[in-house]
């Protein structure tokens, strides 16, 4: 009996080890307010940089392998700042036409590289990663590259959000031309094609309930 017993305890215990783990799901919401998006622009008259906090979506990732990473986020193009407030008008209705096409979407595919295996806390992990990213009612493949941080809650993480926290600092380079957005004669240099994207925010397992007010809006 006592043999039959600690046979189907080791046999409990290997198959716990065998079985996959569940994925982790991060939340990202621009109630944190204090993600920010870029983008930016060097061209031969002028430097732009526009921002936003307003991203929303969710992470999902087995924290023994990266590379299994899947997602989706949404950015709302028509609140991006550039700090002069003319400009931005000028990008919301002749470049990016936010009446029509209000938001930019990534869509993750895979992570095709990442410097460990594993989601350790603390730990940052390097990676590069391919989806498809639609701006302008186009939508294109992109490599995004950088590096995730995964954090386990803690009275220091608590002071930025609720719950475990992944660190998502990343960065692509994409052509306006690519998602059809063209620079009128006057804009090319100020206005460079080429522009710069970077992505700096923290999602968590437990974002807190808007509260009453906020839900009103």
């Amino acid at each position: 009996m006592h043999r039959r017993i600690a046979s189907v305890a080791i046999a409990v215990f290997f198959l716990v080890q065998i079985a996959p783990a569940a994925p982790v799901k991060f939340l990202l919401s621009s109630r944190d307010g204090r993600n920010v998006i870029k983008f930016i622009s060097k061209a031969p008259l002028e430097t732009i940089e526009g921002k936003t906090g307003q991203i929303e979506g969710a992470v999902e990732v087995d924290l023994a392998d990266a590379a299994t990473a899947a997602g989706q986020f949404e950015v709302d193009l028509s609140i991006v700042k550039t700090g002069i407030e003319m400009r931005d008008q000028h990008m919301r209705e002749q470049f990016l036409h936010t009446d029509s096409f209000p938001k930019a979407v990534f869509k993750l595919a895979k992570v095709t590289k990442a410097s460990q295996k594993s989601l350790t806390d603390g730990q940052p992990v390097e990676i590069e990663a391919q989806g498809e990213l639609t701006i302008h009612g186009v939508t294109k493949p992109v490599l995004f590259s950088g590096a995730v941080t995964y954090l386990r809650e803690s009275e220091a993480t608590q002071a930025r959000l609720p719950g475990d926290l992944l660190h998502i600092d990343v960065g692509a380079s994409i052509l306006l031309s690519d998602f059809n957005v063209k620079r009128p004669q006057f804009v090319l240099l100020k206005l460079n094609d080429k522009v710069e994207l970077r992505v700096d925010v923290f999602a968590t397992t437990k974002y807190p309930e808007p509260k009453p007010e906020q839900k009103k809006q």
